[in-house]
């Protein structure tokens, strides 16, 4: 790894879980598909999935008949969390979300013994945030100067950064 990220703290991939985010990246790369996969301690590493649409991927029902899953899957952009992500978290249905970005950024999110808010309780939190974060952002030195995909990506990362923070959740960042 050659970038530790601050605020989250660093990433602690085993080497299984580094060859398959490589994995998954290089299938993105080769024709912007979202691509998954994930490990239950019973099963181990499922086959690698996809929906065949770009900024998508459904999990396979059998997923859901797995306990404690993490869920690997790869963005085929520079985002972070996608709402449909942390309510996975949120409905139990994964214990931890790892996701590489479209340049090889890594995060892991999992509650980790954090609080478990409602969806109604997330959605009214999540929807004060962005506006926190757009003034927030607007204040950071050149951000004027900034590309709008440099101002999406650092609220991006500003907003997930408070999430996991508002409910005591675990946060990994870093690059492969």
């Amino acid at each position: 790894m050659n970038y530790v990220d601050i605020d989250y703290e660093p990433l602690t991939l085993s080497d299984d879980e580094m060859r398959v985010l490589y994995e998954l990246h290089s299938l993105s790369n080769q024709n912007d598909y979202e691509y998954g996969l994930w490990y239950s301690e019973e099963k181990g590493f499922s086959e690698i999935f996809t929906s065949y649409e770009k900024n998508r991927i459904v999990i396979p029902a059998e997923a859901y008949n797995e306990k404690d899953i993490c869920l690997y899957h790869s963005h085929t952009n520079a985002t972070y969390f996608s709402d449909r992500d942390y309510y996975l978290l949120l409905d139990g249905s994964v214990k931890r979300i790892v996701l590489i970005t479209s340049e090889s950024y890594v995060l892991t999110a999992e509650i980790n013994g954090g609080d478990v808010p409602t969806p109604d309780e997330y959605w009214k939190f999540v929807s004060g945030l962005k506006s926190e974060v757009d003034l927030y952002m607007i204040e950071k030195p050149g951000f004027y100067d900034w590309s709008e995909k440099q101002r999406f990506l650092e609220a991006a990362h500003e907003e997930a950064f408070r999430i996991a923070r508002n409910y005591k959740w675990r946060l990994e960042g870093g690059t492969l």
